[in-house]
């Protein structure tokens, strides 16, 4: 669902917030894998509402691509800039894309594996 209902109601459909968290990580987990780009996984630890966990789950999830070299792990470079300095670190976790054409075509069995993974760590 992409509304959150009242809570006060007896409404079946109402979602927590833990809830709608992980609602709105699947949604960045799908739509990013979907692109060449790729899902930043250092960003996932670091925002507010996932963590190292999270992205623990998500590798978890994505072994199948990488062993069956449909997916690629990379490392990201991040860049800061100050008023006189510029400093690049590298990123912890990097970055996990799908391989194009082979891991485009599975892309929603390797997605799958990553939401089994993310529902697991909640139970």
């Amino acid at each position: 669902p992409w509304w959150s209902k009242d809570p006060n109601t007896n409404d079946d459909d109402y979602l927590t917030e833990e809830e709608e968290t992980n609602d709105n990580l699947l949604d960045i987990v799908m739509t990013r894998l979907r692109t060449s780009e790729g899902l930043n996984l250092d960003w996932i630890a670091v925002h507010e509402r996932y963590g190292e966990k999270h992205v623990d789950a998500i590798l978890r999830g994505f072994e199948l691509a990488l062993e069956l070299e449909l997916g690629a792990r990379e490392e990201v470079e991040a860049t800061t800039t100050a008023t006189t300095t510029t400093s690049t670190r590298r990123g912890k976790y990097g970055c996990i894309r799908l391989n194009d054409p082979k891991g485009f075509l599975f892309s929603n069995n390797i997605i799958s594996n990553i939401f089994v993974e993310l529902e697991d760590m909640d139970s």
